[in-house]
């Protein structure tokens, strides 16, 4: 989307085309119009008898992406088959990158910043000011917070009442979601299956806004395999159509192309394309600790539906922390409840999970720790006649800046009624929805020379397999700021 947007915004009289591996699909995606309870909604109990019948209580078919995420264990690549692809389902987080971390990147601050404010004048982001406001810099949302629980407000409070002495800072999210009008959130708490009433922004809604204008051709159903530059200084693609009877192929020619398909997709047709095998790749390691409340919850703060607000903390470096750290405190709703139930006890635990999300549910949270991705030291992603295989190795010393992450966390709470279950702590093995990695960093790659992210004279890598480092935030913000960046550049070329 943000290629998308660096491409037409100096109305140009271009022939922009967009190949998608997704489909456009109706029925549960639609815009549901009113602004009643969803959940009280046909499309609704028709969804929940699908999930019910697909057994597993995590995320069915990663809402509409094809593979269920069923086992953290084998490592998984999925591929998103929906329009919009997985900005379909995601966390929302809308962060932006600091001074520190662009330091290794042949691009600053200034340089990015006008692109962020230009994806705010089309993005709506839910924030506040607050105490990360001083650390990420200006107000980078442009509405009202949404809606968090009274105990949230005590958790950001306790934080931050210690700060001077512990490095850790807390505030509202940044969420790229509507909070007022018709598309603004209904908390009906079905964000992990897919907003249905599209207040959280997707891919979709930029693409669509530009096709409807004239702007852009969007053809759904095509997968891009390689690339080619020709004699002409054109460059030939080749491409499929996975759904189409005998997955039908063939070939185009264009000026350009822009191959912002995720970090794995868009690897995997650099590698088709040019002969390499095997790539470095960066990745923030994740864990998930849980975290307890023993003082007293109002019932009617979760009386509403709430599933991506959260109290979004940080570390900052110093005393042993060697990078900013990225912390999101979740309540542990009905879906992460079916999941970590269901992983424990089968079938019996989904029938658990209701009552665990009306008795702990109100006093039990899931933390969830994001490192720089400076800690996934020596792993790759290799391609081959056996598939695509990612190695993940975390650099030594993770585990010991988690120890000192957790612990001082834990100290920083200590009296205030929440208490961090230390001996829970579990890594998140990388795949599922994995599309943040770095492979190939601008400026720093012989596959990427400079900042103009071109592997070659009219073809350039918009997504973050171009990025440098990967701090711990979320990327979104930056991959659509930075790809709003290189195409807009690319033009005057």
């Amino acid at each position: 989307a943000g290629t998308c947007l660096g491409l037409t915004a100096a109305g140009r009289q271009d022939d922009i085309v967009v190949f998608d591996i997704g489909r456009k699909l109706g029925g549960m995606s639609a815009v549901l119009e009113g602004r009643k309870p969803l959940w009280d909604r046909p499309v609704y109990r028709s969804l929940h008898k699908g999930i019910r019948a697909a057994g597993q209580g995590w995320v069915p078919a990663k809402s509409f992406m094809g593979d269920t995420a069923r086992s953290y264990s084998s490592h998984p690549i999925y591929r998103s088959d929906m329009y919009g692809g997985l900005s379909k389902l995601w966390g929302a987080s809308f962060l932006p990158f600091t001074a520190e971390d662009l330091a290794d990147w042949p691009i600053s601050g200034p340089e990015l910043a006008p692109y962020y404010d230009k994806l705010l004048s089309r993005i709506r982001v839910t924030g506040a000011d607050d105490a990360l406001s001083g650390y990420f810099g200006g107000t980078a949302y442009n509405e009202r917070a949404l809606d968090r629980p009274e105990v949230f407000r005590r958790l950001e409070q306790a934080i931050n009442a210690r700060s001077g002495e512990t490095s850790f800072i807390a505030g509202n999210p940044r969420l790229a979601v509507a909070n007022s009008g018709p598309d603004g959130c209904t908390y009906c708490g079905h964000c992990f299956y897919g907003c249905y009433n599209r207040s959280i922004y997707s891919a979709d809604m930029t693409i669509g806004a530009l096709e409807a204008e004239g702007k852009l051709r969007y053809v759904p159903g095509k997968r891009m395999l390689r690339f080619k530059r020709l004699a002409s200084g054109r460059v030939e693609i080749d491409w499929e159509e996975p759904e189409s009877a005998g997955s039908k192929r063939g070939t185009d020619v264009f000026d350009r192309i822009y191959v912002a398909a995720g970090c794995i997709e868009s690897t995997r047709i650099v590698s088709a394309s040019l002969g390499v095998a095997t790539f470095p790749i960066r990745e923030n390691p994740m864990y998930q600790v849980p975290i307890v409340y023993t003082g007293g919850v109002r019932a009617e703060d979760f009386g509403r539906h709430i599933a991506l607000i959260n109290v979004l903390a940080g570390r900052l470096p110093g005393a042993g922390i060697e990078r900013y750290a990225h912390i999101q405190i979740y309540p542990i709703n009905v879906y992460l409840w079916n999941h970590a139930l269901s992983k424990a006890f089968g079938s019996t635990g989904l029938r658990l999970s209701g009552l665990a999300q009306r008795t702990a549910g109100k006093h039990v949270y899931m933390m969830l720790f994001y490192l720089h991705g400076d800690y996934s030291k020596d792993s790759s992603l290799t391609f081959g006649d056996g598939g695509e295989r990612l190695s993940f190795v975390y650099r030594d010393g993770t585990q010991e800046q988690m120890r000192l992450l957790v612990d001082g966390f834990a100290q920083a709470l200590k009296g205030t009624g929440f208490h961090v279950l230390r001996h829970f702590v579990e890594p998140l093995a990388p795949g599922g929805s994995y599309h943040y990695g770095g492979t190939m960093p601008m400026g720093r790659s012989g596959l990427i020379r400079d900042s103009g992210c071109s592997v070659t004279d009219g073809i350039y890598v918009t997504d973050s397999a171009v990025f440098p480092s990967i701090p711990a935030q979320n990327h979104s913000f930056t991959i659509m700021a930075n790809a709003y960046r290189v195409a807009e550049r690319s033009l005057a070329l």
